[in-house]
């Protein structure tokens, strides 16, 4: 994943004050870079439909929440408990566009929002009436899908259930299918509703035409090989050979947490070589990059760097459909973070140490 640093919208002295922590709550607006995508290659889009019995996917943080019964003809879904941190972050996850009216938190074990307008089942525009369809790649990696997408498990699989529910769709309404994910970033897939991958907006106009509200800030994060013994802190990093992508924000991020320039590679993977060949013992990535490895056992996530003076990226799904759908969307989305449950989500499915900065 790559990430340019955007001469003219840095924030100014406020902003470079601002910890990770801050970022995370709101302290800088959103904002997109490159367009990326961790899914795999180009795949025909195919029809992977699972639906649910009309119980609440395993991965939901409140499975109290009310359910409509599914309708005649669905398939059974079972579903495995997922494994998860239980440490819960202390931030509230993504950045509201403010293109949508968020509705009021819950209240209550089992209490939902009050509806929002227009964003409820029978009325949405949907690509199949009466169905949300969500699409993702061929092979959608952990953490963000764990298994089929359909069982709920997994970051993005559970957002997907959560967004559902808050526009009034039970898990039996849900559907998932197979799309390519360079087509669906391009606005070019069709029969779909919503696209989960990794996706960060491009920051280009008329994105947002294209792009729900982010969900997840790219921060850059400190992995090492798996079994190294390093404090967690940034006086460890400090003593240590560093390694960086050269692109994007993560080699900038290094020399100014270490005080001195980091080792720069070309690519991600090249940076990960080094940091298994011992020539480096920290490597600084991406967090979905992050994330991605550490989930395949390949390396042990240390921690976030300190934020620098420009705004994160953002996560978002690419919603190729109806204006009215994305809008939902994004409002979905906003409610979940008014209500923390993306929070809920992330210290269900992601490792502790990856929503914490290093001090």
């Amino acid at each position: 994943m790559h990430r340019r640093r955007r001469p003219g919208r840095l924030l100014g002295s406020a902003l470079a004050a601002c910890s990770v922590a801050a970022l995370l709550a709101g302290c800088a607006t959103p904002a997109a870079t490159q367009t990326a995508g961790a899914a795999a290659g180009s795949v025909t889009p195919a029809a992977v439909v699972a639906t649910g019995s009309g119980s609440a996917p395993a991965s939901d943080p409140d499975p109290t929440r009310p359910v409509t019964p599914a309708s005649a003809g669905t398939t059974a879904r079972t579903t495995a408990p997922g494994t998860a941190s239980t440490t819960a972050p202390t931030t509230a996850l993504g950045s509201p566009t403010g293109s949508a009216t968020v509705a009021a938190p819950t209240t209550g074990a089992g209490a939902t929002s009050a509806p929002l307008p227009g964003c409820v089942l029978g009325e949405l525009p949907t690509a199949v009436p009466g169905r949300l369809t969500f699409g993702t790649g061929r092979a959608p990696a952990r953490p963000w899908f764990a298994g089929a997408p359909a069982a709920g498990q997994g970051f993005e699989a559970a957002l997907a259930y959560a967004v559902a529910a808050r526009l009034g769709y039970p898990a039996a309404a849900v559907s998932w299918v197979t799309v390519d994910p360079a087509a669906a970033q391009a606005g070019r897939t069709r029969g779909v509703d919503a696209v989960l991958g990794e996706f960060v907006a491009p920051d280009v106009p008329g994105a947002a035409d294209r792009w729900s509200t982010g969900y997840f800030p790219v921060t850059d994060t400190v992995v090492t090989a798996p079994g190294t013994r390093m404090a967690r802190s940034l006086a460890a990093l400090r003593s240590v050979r560093v390694g960086a992508t050269a692109a994007g924000t993560a080699a900038t991020s290094a020399a100014s947490a270490t005080g001195r320039a980091p080792v720069r590679y070309g690519s991600a993977a090249a940076a990960l070589a080094a940091l298994r060949s011992g020539a480096v013992r920290a490597a600084v990535l991406d967090s979905p990059t992050a994330l991605r490895e550490a989930a395949a056992g390949r390396v042990a996530v240390l921690g976030q760097l300190p934020a620098g003076p420009w705004q994160p990226p953002q996560l978002a799904m690419a919603v190729p459909g109806a204006a009215g759908v994305r809008a939902c969307v994004s409002a979905a989305i906003d409610t979940l973070r008014a209500e923390r449950r993306l929070d809920a989500l992330a210290a269900r499915w992601l490792p502790a140490a990856a929503l914490t900065p290093l001090r």
